[in-house]
């Protein structure tokens, strides 16, 4: 097995979204986000439709416009490992969306960022396509996510951290369930709890490629490492929910171990721009948020 660089973990930054209702009422919420260097060099940011819509797949609940989107970005300039964390907000962007939780900025300016406050970035080549799923992926196979679940992430430079899943659904279609309403989403056995929405999931290389004098193979079992999708929820306990509906707790305890995310394929689908939309986003500070 093998894990990540650095520069990996500084591809991946905490997101920060304000949502405002009709009577004033503010919500803020965290999650996590990547970037994507595309193959027009441009810089692109990946995360949850939730984490800027808070409506998003809900019914019955007041409406909540988005008033601000900050991304936490780092001074890189002396270690690494301990970078300086601070957030920004975006001031105006473009946010690309289709029929799966999970959109891509472009465009991105911030307001008032200092120039050393940068990222890194994956390369778009790190992103799974079709035939990778068809080819490589196989059901029970292990992965990892990248992320910021609430208060359990590196608070020393705000580095990511990790989490061991196991592939629980057929890889090469999206898992369909009737307390699941989403699409080109798989199933997982593993904790993503709440703030590590946004957070990549990786496949761990499989086998070796093998080097001969007449050039280069590859063992049947042979499989690279590949950003195969974005975590976007998770399932709680049964006999939690049934005693209170409402007790969603983002506790440990009432995880129910089945996490899921949206497949990779819906990201590219993203930078090319299929079938997608477009929604302009303009920051202004209204009174009411300080």
């Amino acid at each position: 097995m093998s894990g990540v660089s650095i520069e990996a973990c500084l591809s991946i930054c905490r997101l920060r979204t304000t949502f405002v209702d009709s009577c004033g009422d503010k919500k803020v919420i965290c999650g996590t986000g990547f970037w994507i260097k595309d193959s027009n060099s441009s810089f692109v940011f990946i995360t949850n439709q939730h984490n800027l819509d808070f409506n998003y797949r809900r019914q019955g609940f007041e409406a909540y416009e988005l008033k601000k989107i900050e991304i936490e970005l780092r001074d890189l300039s002396l270690d690494k490992t301990r970078p300086i964390p601070n957030f920004f907000p975006i001031k105006t962007c473009s946010i690309i969306f289709r029929d799966a939780d999970v959109v891509a900025l472009r465009e991105m300016r911030f307001e008032n960022k200092e120039k050393q406050f940068t990222h890194c970035q994956f390369s778009s080549e790190w992103l799974a396509d079709n035939a990778f799923f068809e080819k490589y992926m196989k059901m029970a196979q292990e992965a990892f996510f990248l992320g910021f679940p609430h208060s359990k992430f590196d608070e020393e430079g705000n580095l990511p951290v990790s989490g061991h899943v196991i592939l629980a659904s057929w890889p090469t279609r999206s898992f369909k369930n009737k307390d699941l309403n989403e699409n080109d989403v798989l199933l997982i056995q593993g904790k993503a709890l709440k703030g590590a929405s946004g957070s990549p999931v990786i496949t761990f290389p499989r086998g070796l490629p093998i080097n001969t004098d007449s050039g280069s193979a590859k063992t049947e079992s042979f499989c690279p490492q590949k950003l195969v999708g974005i975590i976007a929820g998770h399932f709680f306990k049964e006999d939690s929910l049934i005693a209170d509906p409402n007790n969603k707790k983002e506790d440990f305890f009432n995880h129910s171990d089945y996490s899921y995310f949206i497949r990779s394929t819906s990201i590219l689908y993203l930078l090319k721009g299929d079938d997608c939309q477009t929604q302009d986003y303009e920051y202004q500070i209204p009174s009411m948020i300080t």
